[in-house]
């Protein structure tokens, strides 16, 4: 299984990669690093979202910063108090 989670990440960010250098002619070390810049720290809400971040209710109610905010990115719906699309 962490073969496959593996294979993928370096599939997805090799498009990431390739994109930026072809673009903009930046080297591959440059663009890796501002990829896992980017990706940690995107990533992080959704790490602290159900420890540290479970207290921040960014639409007030019992929304979660997880639950609704993806909602809203990924759905563009508009967020309920009882969200249960994820």
């Amino acid at each position: 299984m962490s073969f496959a989670a593996m294979s993928t990440l370096i599939a997805v960010f090799e498009n990431l990669v390739s994109f930026w250098m072809d673009l903009k002619g930046y080297k591959r070390r440059k663009v890796a690093y501002w990829n896992i810049l980017i990706v940690f720290l995107l990533s992080l809400p959704c790490a602290l979202g159900f420890n540290l971040l479970s207290g921040v209710h960014p639409f007030g109610g019992d929304s979660g910063i997880i639950r609704d905010v993806l909602d809203i990115l990924i759905n563009d719906k508009e967020v309920t108090s009882r969200s249960t699309t994820l």
